[in-house]
């Protein structure tokens, strides 16, 4: 009840494969920024135990059912029933969860039991047994860029280990400070410029985990044979459901810890900073090749000075600017010819 509804919405998203909108701030469609930044985060670690695990497996029930325990190498309990009997009787565990919140440096690890309808032996099932680990990590964020909608950033994870605990002790008559995790990395390849060191507060980090524990033990899921029902969660969605519904259970725990990192990152508060970038928008430039205005300017320019010169004659001789008036002919005859040369009726006799 203690998480934010945000951090809930984000780990029920995970397990059904939505995920968050990235986090950006971008005017135009084109986005870069040059500099890293860095972020608290969370990474997942799987190792398949299967072989690794103890089992112990006895019938029960009135119809020759059989349960079985196993326990993981990291000590982590899980419990699979099957009932004999008819088909539509025949209940069997798809997957069992249990999971135990760790403290520092590890938020929680889990374990999840998968299996089949194929059988060993009897009714024991074919199982297949993943542990993960969720903890806290730094996450280094290099070239990211905005492309239309499409963010895109490369990422790099760097674990971090418990360098003990803080708390405001300058504070004496005011409220109860609250204490924190001190997180830091060691990595040798840690870029030097950016912080390596982040604080988490101790009693979010524990409800964080305690909320995680319930949600994913919740997550058990036993069908019938024929994938009739699912008793254990009818009424309800099924998170078992989803989790199986996955490719595996590593891409889960993969999902959870992307998904926790970037419900983190979006929580705005008065320590959140924002990584300024370059915001790029398309202007349109213009280039003219001043050569091949050379002959359709000497044309211009020659055209001009013929009717320069044409005016400057016409002006020194005196000569009267009739333009195109045909008054000029009509006043002087033609001369040359006799009034029976000039009568002809037909274009053949004029010439």
């Amino acid at each position: 009840a203690n998480v934010n509804s945000s951090i809930q919405a984000a780990i029920v998203n995970s397990f059904f494969g939505i995920s968050l909108p990235d986090m950006y701030d971008c005017p135009t469609n084109s986005c870069s920024w040059q500099t890293n930044a860095t972020t608290l985060g969370l990474c997942s670690n799987c190792v398949n135990v299967t072989s690794a695990i103890n089992s112990t497996c006895g019938m029960f029930g009135e119809h020759g059912g059989t349960m079985c325990n196993y326990t993981t190498p990291h000590g982590l309990q899980l419990q699979t029933k099957r009932w004999g009997g008819s088909a539509q009787a025949a209940y069997q565990t798809r997957i069992a969860t249990d999971a135990r919140a760790e403290g520092n440096q590890t938020l929680i690890s889990f374990a999840s039991l998968t299996n089949t309808d194929t059988l060993i032996s009897g009714n024991t099932p074919r199982t297949e047994v993943t542990e993960c680990v969720v903890s806290w990590c730094a996450k280094v964020h290099r070239n990211a860029s905005v492309n239309g909608r499409d963010f895109s950033s490369l990422v790099d994870e760097y674990p971090l280990s418990y360098s003990g605990r803080w708390k405001n002790l300058t504070v004496v008559n005011g409220p109860a400070q609250p204490e924190f995790i001190v997180l830091q990395t060691n990595s040798s390849n840690f870029p030097v410029h950016l912080n390596s060191t982040f604080t988490v507060q101790r009693i979010n980090a524990r409800d964080l985990g305690d909320f995680l524990v319930r949600t994913l033990r919740s997550g058990n899921l036993t069908i019938t044979s024929g994938g009739v029902s699912a008793p254990n969660t009818y009424g309800g969605f099924s998170l078992g459901a989803a989790i199986i519904d996955q490719p595996s259970i590593p891409l889960v725990a993969e999902k959870l810890a992307a998904s926790l990192t970037d419900a983190i990152r979006s929580l705005i508060t008065e320590h959140s900073r924002q990584e300024k970038g370059l915001s790029s928008i398309a202007i349109q430039y213009i280039h003219v090749r001043w050569i091949w205005l050379v002959l359709p300017s000497t044309i211009i320019f020659l055209g001009v000075l013929l009717t320069v010169m044409t005016i400057y004659q016409s002006s020194r001789a005196g000569v009267v600017v009739w333009k195109s008036s045909p008054l000029a002919l009509l006043f002087h005859p033609l001369k040359g010819w006799t009034k029976a040369d000039l009568d002809h009726v037909d274009a053949y006799g004029m010439k």
